[in-house]
């Protein structure tokens, strides 16, 4: 991951905490563990939809 994508991805990231009124955590999308603002291995994907996920590196290689 360029350092660029890194940063916007985190800028999108605290975009979304601070939109979210329901106070829940940004969790791994296949794991279900929080993931905190800041933390490495972490990938960002978009879908089609507009669904926005966050997920471990790890997660990926374990799931794949």
């Amino acid at each position: 991951m360029a350092l660029i994508e890194k940063k916007q991805m985190w800028t999108r990231f605290r975009s979304i905490t601070n939109k979210n009124l329901s106070g829940k955590p940004i969790c791994c999308g296949i794991c279900g563990q929080e993931i905190s603002y800041g933390e490495d291995g972490i990938e960002y994907v978009k879908t089609k939809r507009g669904t926005e996920i966050f997920v471990h590196r790890d997660c990926i290689k374990k799931w794949g």
